[in-house]
């Protein structure tokens, strides 16, 4: 299966498992909301049952009642407040504690003659829970007086009621989202990788061609002609060994890739003196490249003993020398020097520099940065990748700073 299928697949399945926990979520909202609204109702059917029984509140209610349909009238003071406790006491014994408004009206909802503090007639909802009063209040009053109640900000209390469901399901949503957005980064870097090593293939097919074809129509010569002139023997026998040194050099890219992608990478160290390892690199690179660039040495760390893998580390500084001078410079300087408790090496040149937004990913596996139209440089995307590698394993890091037409400095931190 393709990994664009695989990843619709994975997207539409956990695409579904949002849609569906968010139904449960509003599943669960409704029927929390049938609950309530039955206490709510269960409540108001028992404070009506309290006033309707006989009491001091019942007689209050029930004289200022038969005054007050048909004319204004004050309720007594202390009355609102009563029914409003009454009506608090009723919920909490069913485990219920929303913030609630009452109000008494007339049969017909048209006329509001007692309610509770803070009551306001343009947000209230009549008949939400709405219940007539007992016969009693009503034989004492002969009116038909309705309780209605209305509880405010309904929504945020039954969120607190839901919890238990509510933060579950966002966490779970969360997790969710950011395993969405991981896997649509994760199919980025997939399908970048995946043009980069098209990329790198396509080098490294281009670059055993050479060398192959250059073996090739050697090695026909010399069968076309077994005794050629020593002179041409000579010629062909220095083209077969200089491609062979390009195989081998091309050879050894390929594994340096393979020993950190089969994590086999753990460095054999041992004690060495840093300047004098750098000195054999730079005449090493020096006897392979005499058109290259110049090299300077600025060697000041008073302790440049450190434990190294030679072989690795040497690698390591070749690639930043093959990139400068592939690149252009004319000048390259290596200089250590002492900082706190660890040892600075510093690689700089003065070639065209790395733009900004490119300094970053320099060190990304068969990362190139682009080239200007009609120039090709040729390498693959694993020098600066293997170096970071190097350094890393001895316990150091390495950083960039360059500036465009400028140059770029390479900077190596070493413990000692």
């Amino acid at each position: 299966m393709k990994p664009a299928a695989l990843a619709t697949i994975v997207l539409l399945a956990l695409g579904g498992l949002v849609f569906i926990q968010f139904r449960l979520l509003v599943i669960g909202a409704r029927l929390e909301k049938l609950k309530f609204d039955k206490q709510v109702d269960l409540a108001l059917q028992e404070a009506v049952r309290s006033l309707d029984a006989p009491s001091p509140l019942h007689d209050t209610l029930v004289e200022y009642l038969s005054r007050a349909f048909g004319g204004a009238q004050e309720p007594p003071e202390g009355l609102a407040a009563a029914l409003d406790s009454l009506l608090g006491r009723q919920l909490a014994q069913l485990g219920l504690s929303p913030r609630f408004a009452f109000a008494l009206t007339d049969a017909f909802d048209a006329q509001v003659v007692l309610h509770s503090p803070g009551f306001d007639p343009e947000t209230f909802g009549f008949g939400r829970h709405r219940i007539p009063l007992g016969g009693n209040v009503i034989g004492g009053c002969h009116c038909q007086p309705v309780l209605h109640l209305d509880v405010q900000q309904l929504f945020t209390y039954l969120l607190r009621e839901l919890d238990y469901l509510v933060l579950p399901s966002l966490l779970f949503l969360l997790v969710i989202l950011a395993g969405l957005l991981l896997l649509l980064r994760l199919l980025r870097n997939l399908r970048r990788l995946d043009a980069v090593k098209n990329d790198f293939i396509n080098n490294l097919t281009h670059e055993l061609k050479t060398p192959v074809f250059s073996i090739r129509l050697a090695a026909r010569m010399l069968e076309e002609n077994p005794d050629p002139p020593p002179e041409k023997r000579a010629s062909f026998f220095r083209v077969i060994r200089t491609e062979l040194d390009r195989l081998e050099t091309l050879i050894e890219k390929v594994l340096e890739l393979a020993s950190l992608e089969g994590r086999r990478f753990r460095l054999q160290k041992e004690p060495c003196d840093l300047h004098d390892l750098l000195e054999r690199t730079l005449s090493l690179w020096k006897e392979q490249h005499p058109e290259g660039p110049e090299l300077r040495t600025a060697f000041q760390a008073t302790n440049p003993r450190l434990p190294l893998n030679r072989e690795h580390f040497q690698n390591g500084i070749l690639n930043l020398l093959d990139n400068a001078g592939k690149y252009g410079a004319k000048t390259v300087e290596l200089g250590t020097r002492d900082e706190g408790g660890k040892l600075l090496l510093y690689v700089r040149d003065d070639g065209p520099g790395i733009p900004r937004e490119h300094r970053r990913a320099v060190f990304r596996k068969f990362y190139r940065v682009p080239q200007s139209e009609g120039v090709r440089v040729k390498g693959f995307g694993l020098g600066l990748y293997y170096l970071r590698q190097v350094v890393e394993a001895h316990g150091g890091r390495i950083r960039l700073e360059s500036r465009e037409g400028e140059g770029s400095t390479f900077f190596i931190h070493l413990p000692r």
